[in-house]
C-alpha cells in the first residue's frame, strides 16, 4: 500500500489490493487470518452475501483505521522503519485479499445485487483508504519524521530504502506538500475519479446488447462455431459483443451486412453514456495535474514509470511507428491486389468491418492456412494441461488441479495448487474463470488477491492466490471447445501475469508479485507469449481433437510466418492506442474525443477509412485503469523480444536459465528499478533489435 500510487486506483487487469478470510471477522485481532489453510478456504476469501460484503467493508475500514493509529501514536523522532513504513506495508497484506474479493464479485459475479454491492463497496473503501492513508498530510509529516530524524541512523536494505523513495514521491506527487485548501480540492477530485472509473468500465462490463441474424447471414462460419450460437424460436441465431463471437465472425462471416451490424455494435459498446463519463474523467484528471503542478495529466500519470515523461513515450512511439509504417503500407498494398469476393474499398481506404476479413482470406490464400483448421490442434482441455506442461518445464513448477470448489461465485472456476517441484512446497493457488457469462467482465486478465510475501517474524508462510479470467468458447455435449491461436496466446499471457503474482515473493508487502511500475508489469507475460512461435514448442502442445496428431511441421511455419505477415499494421494498431492514450490525457480539460480518435488513427493508419459509426472510445478501458500508460504494451513488448532472444539462446525449456529468469526479474517483484532488473538478467543495456528483426522491420 505504501508504494501505491494514490491520484489513481486501478482496475489493471492486474488488480492489486489486500485481507481477510470471512470465518475472522468477527474477530478482534489486530491482525487478521489470511492464510490459506486447505483450498476449501479459498472460498472464504469471496462474499456470498451483501452482508457479508458489508462485513469486508468494516474489517477494511478497521484495518485503514488501526494502521493509522499505530503510526500517528510514535512520538515525534522516535520513528523507525518497523514502526512507520512497515506497518503502512504491512497494512496490504490485510487490505489485499479485501479488495481482490470485492474485485472479483464485481466483476464476475451473476448477482446484480452482488456486483453493485461490491462495486459501492470498492468506491466507498478506495475513498476511505485515499483520505486515510493516501492524503493524510499528518499521516506524511511523520513519515518525514522518520526520514529525518530515524533514516539516517538505521542501516536499511536496498528494498527498504527504495520503498521509502518511492512512497515519499508519491506522496508528493499526490499534493501533500500544497496548502490544505489545495488538498482539499485533490481529495475530493480523487474521489470523484474513482467514482466514475468503476462507473467507465461498469458500463463496458454490462453492454450485454445483441444482434439476431438468419442461418443464411452466418456464411463462411462453420457449423462447429454455429452450433455454440443460441437460438430462438424462429430458429435465428444471436450474436453477442463476447470477444470470441466478434473475432470469429469479422474473420469469416462472408456477409458482409453481418460484418458491418457485429462491428458496429461492438465499437458502440457503453455509448452514448460512457463518452460523457470520460469527458469529465479528462476534465478532472487534468484540473488534478495542474492542482499537483504538473502540466498535464500524461506528465503526471508517467512521472513514476520506466519512461518517465511523456516526452520519451512519444519519441519512442514515433520511433517505432516509423520502423513499422513501410512494412504497414507494403502490406496494405498487397491486401488491396487481392480482395475477396463482394469487399470493396472506399476512396482506395478499407472498411474498418473488412479488414480482419481481408487478411483472414490473404492469409490463407497466401499460406493456405485456414486459422478454424489450425484451432483443430488446440482443444481447450489438452491444450491448457500442455501450456500448464510448458510452464512447469522452464520454472521448475508443478500444477495440480483440484476438485470443484463450491461457494465459489461459479461453479465453472477451476483451482489449480502450485508447488515448487524440487521441493513440494506450496506456492500459491490459481482459479481459472475461463468462459463467458452475462455481466462477466468481458476480457482477458490477471486478479491479484492474497500476495506473494516471504515468511517473517510478523508475517507466516501463506500461499499466494491469484485469479485467471478468460472467455473461451465452452464445450459442450455434442463437441469439446477448439480454441483458436489467438485465445491460446491469450490465457499463456494471462498466465504468465499469475506467476508473476506468485513467485515474486518480496520481504515487503508493497512489492510483492505484479506490484511493479506499470510500463513493466506487461513485459514478463509479452516474452512467454513467444514460446508458442517456437516451433519445437508448438509440436510438443498440440493435438488434433479428432486423430490425436500434432500440428504438422508445414503448418507451424506457416504460423511462424503468419506473425509476421501483418506485423506492420498489428504493430500501428497498437501503437495508435498508444498516442491517443497519451493525447486524451495531454493538457487541455476539454475535447472532442470522438474526433481526436479520428484524427489519430488517420494519422496512424492512413489506409483505414475513417466512420462516425465507430464510437470505441467509449468502451476503450484501459483509459481508467491504465490512463496515459497504454504505450507500455509496446515499450514491453520491445524489450520482451530482447529477453525472449537471450533465453532461447539457453534453451526454451531449461529450468537454469528459468531460475536465473525468476531470481533475477519476476521473483524480485517491484523492489528493484525495472531498468535494473534488464541489466541484470541480460548482462547490457536492451535495446530494440530482436524486436525490429523479429517482425521483420
Amino acid at each position: 500500500m505504501s508504494k501505491i500510487n494514490w491520484i489513481s486506483i486501478s482496475t489493471l487487469c492486474v488488480i492489486i489490493g489486500g485481507v481477510t478470510l470471512l470465518s475472522t471477522l468477527s474477530q478482534k485481532t489486530t491482525q487478521a487470518n489470511f492464510c490459506i489453510n486447505t483450498p476449501t478456504d479459498l472460498a472464504q476469501l469471496f462474499p456470498q452475501s451483501v452482508s457479508q460484503i458489508k462485513l469486508l467493508e468494516a474489517r477494511a475500514i478497521a484495518v485503514i483505521d488501526q494502521t493509522l493509529a499505530k503510526i500517528m501514536a510514535i512520538p515525534a523522532k522516535e520513528h523507525t522503519f518497523a514502526n512507520s513504513f512497515r506497518i503502512l506495508d504491512l497494512a496490504d497484506l490485510e487490505l489485499s485479499p479485501i479488495f481482490g474479493g470485492l474485485n472479483a464479485i464485481h466483476h464476475l459475479s451473476a448477482n446484480a445485487e452482488m456486483r453493485d454491492s461490491a462495486q459501492a463497496a470498492i468506491l466507498k473503501l478506495s475513498n476511505y483508504q485515499t483520505e486515510k492513508l493516501g492524503l493524510n498530510k499528518q499521516l506524511y509529516l511523520a513519515l518525514q519524521d522518520y526520514v529525518t530524524h530515524g533514516m539516517p541512523q538505521e542501516q536499511l536494505r536496498p528494498d527498504q530504502a527504495y520503498l521509502i523513495q518511492e512512497t515519499m514521491a508519491g506522496f508528493k506527487r499526490s499534493g501533500l506538500e500544497l496548502p490544505d485548501e489545495q488538498l482539499s480540492q485533490v481529495r475530493k477530485l480523487i474521489a470523484e475519479l474513482n467514482d466514475l472509473s468503476l462507473q467507465f468500465e461498469a458500463n463496458i462490463a454490462q453492454d450485454g446488447r445483441t444482434i439476431t441474424v438468419s442461418k443464411a447471414e452466418l456464411a463462411g462460419l462453420s457449423d462447429h462455431f454455429v452450433n455454440g450460437l443460441k437460438q430462438d424460436a424462429a430458429g435465428n441465431y444471436t450474436l453477442g459483443v463476447d470477444y470470441p463471437t466478434v473475432h470469429m465472425v469479422l474473420d469469416h462471416c462472408q456477409t458482409g451486412t453481418t460484418r458491418k451490424q457485429l462491428w458496429e455494435l461492438f465499437n458502440n459498446r457503453a455509448y452514448p453514456q460512457n463518452l460523457s463519463v470520460l469527458e469529465q474523467i479528462v476534465a478532472k484528471r487534468d484540473q488534478l495535474a495542474q492542482l499537483l503542478g504538473f502540466t498535464s495529466y500524461s506528465q503526471l500519470d508517467l512521472d513514476s514509470q520506466m519512461v518517465q515523461n511523456p516526452e520519451r513515450a512519444r519519441d519512442f512511439i514515433e520511433s517505432i511507428i516509423a520502423a513499422a509504417t513501410p512494412k504497414a503500407l507494403q502490406e496494405v498494398s498487397e491486401l488491396k491486389l487481392d480482395l475477396p469476393n463482394g469487399v470493396s474499398l472506399i476512396n482506395d481506404k478499407i472498411k474498418p468491418w473488412d479488414l480482419r476479413f481481408i487478411k483472414t482470406h490473404h492469409k490463407a490464400k497466401k499460406l493456405n492456412l485456414d486459422e478454424r483448421k489450425v484451432a483443430e490442434y488446440f482443444p481447450l482441455e489438452h491444450t491448457i494441461g500442455r501450456l500448464l506442461w510448458v510452464y512447469e518445464q522452464f520454472l521448475g513448477l508443478k500444477f495440480v488441479q483440484l476438485p470443484t470448489i463450491t461457494g465459489l461465485w461459479s461453479d465453472e472456476v477451476r483451482t489449480i495448487a502450485v508447488y515448487q517441484a524440487k521441493t513440494n512446497q506450496l506456492i500459491g493457488y490459481l482459479l481459472l474463470d475461463l468462459f463467458p457469462r452475462p455481466n462477466k467482465y468481458s476480457h482477458a486478465c490477471m486478479f491479484s488477491v492474497i500476495p506473494a510475501v516471504k515468511a517473517a517474524s510478523d508475517v507466516p508462510t501463506c500461499p499466494a492466490v491469484a485469479i485467471v479470467i478468460a472467455n473461451f468458447p465452452r464445450s459442450s455435449s455434442k463437441q469439446e471447445a477448439l480454441l483458436m491461436y489467438g485465445d491460446v496466446n491469450t490465457f499463456f499471457h494471462e498466465f504468465g501475469h499469475a506467476l508473476h503474482g506468485l513467485l515474486g515473493q518480496t520481504d515487503l508487502v508493497s512489492f510483492a508479485g505484479t506490484n511493479v511500475k506499470r510500463d513493466f508489469v506487461e513485459l514478463p507475460s509479452q516474452m512467454l507469449e513467444d514460446w508458442l512461435k517456437d516451433a519445437e514448442i508448438l509440436a510438443q502442445i498440440t493435438q488434433h481433437y479428432q486423430t490425436g496428431a500434432p500440428l504438422p511441421s508445414l503448418i507451424i511455419n506457416q504460423i511462424l510466418e503468419l506473425e509476421r505477415l501483418d506485423a506492420g499494421d498489428a504493430t500501428l494498431r497498437q501503437l495508435n492506442f498508444a498516442k491517443l492514450s497519451l493525447q486524451v490525457f495531454a493538457a487541455g480539460q476539454y475535447k472532442d474525443l470522438n474526433d481526436l480518435a479520428s484524427t489519430i488513427s488517420n494519422q496512424t493508419r492512413p489506409y483505414m477509412l475513417s466512420t462516425d459509426l465507430d464510437h470505441s472510445i467509449a468502451s476503450f478501458g484501459h483509459l481508467t485503469g491504465y490512463g496515459a500508460k497504454y504505450y507500455g504494451y509496446m515499450w514491453s513488448k520491445v524489450f520482451a523480444k530482447d529477453m525472449f532472444a537471450y533465453i532461447k539462446a539457453h534453451g526454451l525449456l531449461n529450468p537454469a536459465i528459468g531460475q536465473e529468469y525468476i531470481d533475477k526479474v519476476i521473483g524480485q517483484g517491484g523492489q528493484k528499478d525495472p531498468n535494473l532488473l534488464l541489466r541484470d538478467f541480460l548482462g547490457r543495456e536492451p535495446n530494440q533489435a530482436a524486436f525490429k528483426a523479429d517482425l521483420g522491420f
